[in-house]
């Protein structure tokens, strides 16, 4: 079994990035780039994920984590 967060998941998924920031000095500027070429997007895709993972959890748990302005990232 791999210990590696993103080996399960293709790395060309464009919600990866949310959910699992890049930690590889190489990745960083490729995600910050994306992110800057269309906000918009950036901003949709995030929404979505935190939807999920605030849809998901219990509500003690949520009333816990949920933060104004908070990303997917640090969700």
């Amino acid at each position: 079994m791999s210990t590696n967060p993103k080996s399960s998941i293709p790395t060309t998924h464009p919600a990866l990035d949310h959910i699992i920031p890049p930690t590889d000095a190489n990745e960083k500027p490729v995600v910050e780039a994306k992110k800057q070429s269309d906000p918009a997007l950036w901003k949709r895709i995030d929404a979505i994920i935190l939807s999920w993972i605030y849809g998901t959890i219990s509500s003690d748990l949520l009333n816990t984590i949920i933060e104004p302005e908070s990303t997917a990232a640090e969700a």
